[in-house]
């Protein structure tokens, strides 16, 4: 009994000598243990840092806005690049029905009626600022005031088939297209697209541009965002808007 009692306790069972020799290879397997499972600990703890950080660059972009909404827009990494001499999308061509439907449909929330505190957050003044009749005050986002200026290019390539009033002023449209190219301009150097271009040669015998191509991916923010916050918040297009005089007579 003694002897199995000795077993099961440990003891009794190796010499003196035994246990001394077997000490230091507990001790060794031990630290070995603690060094694989810190090991562990770090390279979970870099993974994690890693996926939040690309998450943080990668996934959302951190916008100049005063509206908390558009703080932080999705990015969307796109391959689109359109060639010449393809029909890319709707909003190409001359002026038609699809055309005219998807340029209307693209720009609808062009205006929205921001409130006194978001013009003055804006750097604006409100005393200078048109007033929406409904209330609030007349704004838009650069990015629909890009859009306009596009598409008042896209139908002077057209005038012969755009409204009447491009021939009845052109010296003031043309003045409106001139500020079109500078809002462009601005923009264009602002966001610096970076993508990637080579030309080939046209197989048209006679031409007059090289062909420029790219496959370069491009990350841009998640448009509907963009368009869900604009389109909740939109006005009609030809809003009504009260006159200096017409403000101080509502007062």
């Amino acid at each position: 009994m003694e002897e199995g009692k000795g077993l099961l306790r440990g003891e009794d069972s190796e010499s003196e000598g035994d246990v001394e020799e077997a000490q230091p290879s507990v001790s060794i397997a031990r630290r070995r243990l603690r060094y694989q499972v810190l090991l562990h600990l770090v390279l979970v703890l870099s993974i994690a840092v890693n996926v939040l950080q690309a998450l943080h660059h990668t996934t959302f972009v951190e916008r100049l806005t005063i509206f908390p909404e558009l703080k932080r827009l999705q990015q969307v990494v796109k391959n689109e690049h359109p060639e010449h001499g393809e029909t890319f999308s709707a909003f190409q061509g001359p002026p038609s029905t699809l055309t005219a439907h998807a340029w209307n449909t693209l720009l609808q929330p062009f205006y929205f009626n921001a409130t006194e505190n978001e013009v003055s957050a804006g750097g604006l003044s409100p005393n200078v600022s048109v007033r929406v009749k409904d209330g609030g005050f007349l704004a838009s986002l650069g990015v629909y005031h890009e859009l306009h200026c596009l598409n008042q290019l896209r139908n002077f390539i057209y005038t012969h088939t755009g409204p009447p009033s491009f021939a009845e002023n052109d010296m003031a449209y043309h003045g409106h297209l001139d500020h079109c190219i500078e809002v462009l301009r601005l923009s264009v150097m602002c966001a610096a697209d970076l993508s990637f271009y080579t030309f080939t040669w046209p197989k048209e015998e006679n031409f007059t541009f090289l062909d420029a191509h790219s496959k370069s991916p491009r990350k841009c923010v998640d448009w509907e965002q963009i368009q869900d916050w604009s389109t909740g918040r939109k006005i009609s297009l030809t809003p009504t808007v009260l006159y200096p005089d017409e403000e101080e007579s509502s007062e």
